[in-house]
């Protein structure tokens, strides 16, 4: 599975990792595999790391929908960091943080 997630109690932050391609489908079920784990905390910070993506196999309607399916969980209502170190996954986290500035929740820098 190309996403990877680690939680740090002590800083009170989530890290995850996404490698490889990358499908919509993935980002939800890592998404859930957090959020049914004893780890998961609401409002919990999260930093995500695109460093290691090699293609984004979704498109953009894919990333509005991510979103919604965020915000709709009160674990989505927080502040999430996207690492993104080249121009594609620049890109897409652009994409992702304009959507959620459009809506109420989740707030991206």
């Amino acid at each position: 599975m190309p996403v990877r997630f680690r939680v740090f109690d002590d800083l009170d932050f989530t890290y995850t990792r996404m490698f490889g391609v990358l499908t919509v489908q993935q980002i939800y079920d890592a998404l859930e595999r957090y959020r049914t784990s004893p780890e998961h905390q609401v409002g919990r910070k999260a930093l995500t790391n695109f460093d290691e993506v090699t293609e984004f196999d979704f498109k953009l309607a894919d990333v509005r929908a991510l979103v919604t399916t965020v915000n709709s969980n009160p674990s989505g209502h927080t502040v999430s960091v996207l690492l993104a170190t080249d121009d594609y996954a620049f890109g897409v986290a652009r994409q992702y943080q304009t959507f959620a500035s459009m809506a109420d929740g989740v707030r991206v820098t």
